[in-house]
Parts: structure tokens; C-alpha cells; sequence
């Protein structure tokens, strides 16, 4: 053993891919996008059986900020962490280009941590001038 830990199930496409990783007890995190893989539903599964055997659940979530909250509201909710992936890779992949379509971009603060919108849904409020550049009559 290493102590080094291994991550993956990010384009898991099914729920028995990532059973199979788990028979197989393959991963250390698990890491399946809410949005591009499984679900919210599915991920929640997931996660829950990822940390009933002593497995960590941290989701992908380099996709837009959409994405980032769904993600971010399944952590939460099964208790998932220690960490949670934010997508960041300037100059391409910045707060501005992730979350053009929030009317407030998702932030990380000081000390690393990310808070979890209380509004209604995933606490998302769309600007206004991302709808209207984007909808189709």
C-alpha cells in the first residue's frame, strides 16, 4: 500500500459500472458527475454505498455552473468530501466562463470552501442576459 489514493468513475455511464469498481473494491473515490454520468438520483445511490464501505464520494464537476451546484447539493446532502472538484484551469476554464449563465458566479472563499445555496432547486437564479442571448423562439 501506497497511501496513495485512487479516484475514478467520472464518465461512468451506468450505475453498474460503478457497482463493478465497488465488487471489485477498485477505487478509493468515487467520482461520478451528477450531470454527465448518472444523475442526481443514481449519484446519490452512489455515494451512499461508496461511504458505507468506508469510501470517499466526490463527484466530477468540470462542466458548467450548473453542473458545479448539482453536484455540489448531492455532496452536501449524503455528506460526501472531504473535497469537491472546481472546475479552474485560466486562462480557458475561468469562474466567468463556467458560470455565464448564473446571475451570481459560484465562489470559493478564504479558506477553500464553497457554500451550498438555500433558495428553492439548486439555488440557481440565470442572468438574465445569458436567457435572452440563448433562447430560441
Amino acid at each position: 500500500a501506497t497511501g496513495l489514493r485512487i479516484a475514478g468513475g467520472e464518465m461512468a455511464r451506468t450505475v453498474a459500472e460503478l457497482l463493478a469498481f465497488m465488487d471489485e473494491d477498485a477505487l478509493d473515490v468515487y467520482q461520478p458527475d451528477v450531470v454527465l454520468s448518472v444523475g442526481l438520483e443514481r449519484a446519490r445511490t452512489i455515494a451512499g454505498l461508496a461511504l458505507q464501505r468506508g469510501r470517499l464520494f466526490t463527484p466530477h464537476t468540470w462542466t458548467n455552473g450548473i453542473g458545479l451546484l448539482a453536484n455540489l447539493h448531492v455532496t452536501a446532502g449524503v455528506g460526501g468530501g472531504p473535497f469537491l472538484e472546481v472546475p479552474y484551469d485560466p486562462p480557458g476554464w475561468t469562474p466567468e466562463r463556467r458560470d455565464f449563465m448564473l446571475a451570481q458566479p459560484t465562489r470559493v472563499d478564504r479558506e477553500g470552501h464553497v457554500v451550498v445555496p438555500d433558495r428553492p432547486g439548486l439555488g440557481i437564479e440565470l442572468a438574465d442576459d445569458a436567457v435572452r442571448r440563448y433562447a430560441i423562439d
